[in-house]
């Protein structure tokens, strides 16, 4: 649309009489395929969508296969009713290769990719810290777990170039009411700790924050200049070119719970995905595209990867590795003394 604004004002110019007709779209429909697979999981999903003027069209349901190694996974027939596609991808291993057909009307599609061998993690080591916390609203310098997580390369993808990236999960528990009986607690009951939320900070990691408008040390992570401002690494990837030997250690800042007299305890897990490169440069444009004001002549629509051939979208498959840490910050307990 933004192509017709400068001929619409040429012909208000001319006449505010003249008729221009009906305006159509110059590009005929692509078929849009999205799916980010994790290997080993049940519950994934596939969609299916067409582009459109404004806005992709989800109530599509063309005919498609979806093959794992030649073998078919899940297919449908078009004219069927339009719907998220599940499929279980349990048996995914590293080294398959994925591939999916899928056809409406004249639009044919097709992609293929290939399962990642996932990060090996050799370790975790933790420290307290005192870090910005940016997931409260007054941003007060708080208390903080430093999680470490040792990686290393596979042998298989040594000297190559990898791309990943880390989910943080966190339970947590404060104690909600207990009693006192001959001087030890009794009936003690416990609530879960949301006040901190899933978020996770990664200010002092190089690897994380490389698109993030710091100065490599995390200490500007808060300023933002309009004209110098990089793509937020809002779905922390990152690459392997900063590994030595094959080997990297994570950072990353998970917050504490509020302190109270009688402490606090969670369960963290922590999963790194192997990505395949076209997911990497996927992640790292969709934030621009979420930023996107449609309408502004000055701005420029962000171009988006993709892998379908014939079409738009992405398929890619991720495989994972993870460690869990619980920590106990003096929690109190039944039969403890007071």
């Amino acid at each position: 649309m933004k192509r017709l604004y400068p001929i619409l004002m040429l012909l208000l110019l001319a006449s505010c009489e003249t008729e221009i007709g009906e305006l159509t779209e110059y590009e005929a429909p692509r078929l849009v395929v999205n799916a980010l697979i994790v290997a080993g999981e049940d519950g994934q999903q596939l969609h299916f969508a067409t582009t459109g003027v404004t806005a992709t069209n989800n109530k599509v349901a063309p005919s498609f296969s979806l093959s794992r190694n030649g073998n078919t996974v899940c297919t449908q027939s078009e004219g069927e009713q339009p719907r998220p596609i599940k499929f279980s991808a349990a048996d995914f291993m590293p080294g398959d290769l994925v591939s999916i057909e899928a056809r409406l009307g004249e639009m044919r599609v097709n992609a293929e990719t290939v399962v990642p061998e996932p990060l090996i993690i050799t370790g975790l080591d933790t420290a307290t810290v005192t870090v910005k916390n940016n997931y409260h609203l007054t941003s007060n310098f708080e208390p903080h777990t430093r999680y470490f997580v040792h990686l290393r390369q596979p042998e298989s993808t040594r000297g190559r170039k990898c791309h990943f990236r880390v989910e943080v999960e966190r339970e947590g528990w404060v104690v909600d009411w207990f009693e006192v009986k001959d001087g030890h607690c009794v009936n003690v009951h416990y609530k879960p700790n949301t006040v901190s939320g899933q978020g996770f900070s990664y200010a002092f990691d190089p690897a994380l924050m490389e698109n993030e408008n710091t100065n490599g040390t995390g200490e500007d992570a808060d300023i933002e200049v309009d004209w110098l401002k990089g793509t937020v690494n809002e779905f922390h990837v990152f690459r392997s070119t900063y590994f030595e030997d094959c080997e990297y250690t994570l950072r990353l800042d998970l917050p504490h719970a509020w302190e109270n007299s009688f402490g606090w305890a969670q369960d963290v897990t922590i999963r790194v995905y192997s990505i395949p490169a076209i997911e990497y440069n996927y992640l790292q444009a969709l934030p621009m595209l979420m930023e996107y004001e449609p309408g502004v002549i000055t701005d420029s629509e962000p171009l988006m990867p993709s892998n379908i051939n014939g079409g738009a979208g992405i398929i890619a498959v991720e495989s994972f590795a993870e460690i869990s840490f619980h920590e106990d910050h003096q929690l109190v307990k039944e039969g403890e003394s007071l």
